[in-house]
């Protein structure tokens, strides 16, 4: 078992579980696991961008500040977009979702798309569709980037995005938890439509996070 898999099925065994069967949630337990590996991967990835970011940071700073403390307000953003809340939101709603889509295509005699089944090529080839998709999923990011600034209510929503005043690397993730709602959307509803399954979409949102 890699050290992910590991820490994502601690996790869920020592919290998850135990919160699941308190609250009387225990349908929620098959969802639970992917959702802490979610969790782990965002952790990790916050952990490594810190390692690579904070000492070029100290070397050659955007800007420099008086008191760091205000930095922690977009820590709290980005453990919260990577590690937390929205993680549990994308990665739940989306695998019910396509449980819930998938169904409705196969009772109406239609099987379900998949890119490999549109693009024959990449039958065989994880690896390979796995880089279509995240290629598919930027390009539509860009659009949902777009769109963020010129429809004018959703702006309001993305303008706390460019309203940091102490540039550092934390301040990517500092949104509004409304847009980062929408943004999980848009991918959702993008990937259900290529077949992009509920284990390779979360690594795929954090792939492109991490890019970015």
């Amino acid at each position: 078992m890699d050290p992910f898999s590991f820490a994502a099925d601690f996790v869920q065994q020592h919290f998850l579980v135990p919160l699941l069967f308190r609250f009387d949630l225990m349908q929620w337990q098959e969802s639970a696991y992917g959702w802490a590996l979610f969790s782990v991967y965002g952790l990790a990835q916050v952990a490594l961008t810190f390692a690579i970011c904070m000492p070029l940071e100290r070397w050659r700073p955007i800007e420099r500040w008086p008191d760091g403390r205000a930095v922690m307000t977009d820590v709290l953003y980005t453990i919260i977009a990577r590690a937390g809340l929205l993680p549990l939101v994308t990665f739940v709603g989306f695998y019910h979702a396509q449980a819930w889509f998938n169904g409705l295509l196969l009772d109406a005699g239609w099987l379900p798309p998949t890119l490999e089944s549109m693009v024959p090529g990449l039958a065989g080839q994880p690896i390979l569709a796995f880089i279509v998709y995240a290629i598919i999923l930027d390009f539509a990011d860009y659009w949902r980037h777009r769109f963020s600034h010129k429809v004018g209510w959703w702006y309001a929503l993305h303008s706390l995005h460019h309203a940091q005043r102490q540039m550092t690397f934390w301040s990517d993730d500092r949104n509004h938890i409304l847009d980062d709602l929408i943004s999980a959307l848009w991918f959702g509803v993008i990937a259900l439509l290529i077949g992009i399954s509920p284990f390779q979409f979360p690594l795929l949102v954090l792939l492109l996070r991490f890019i970015e």
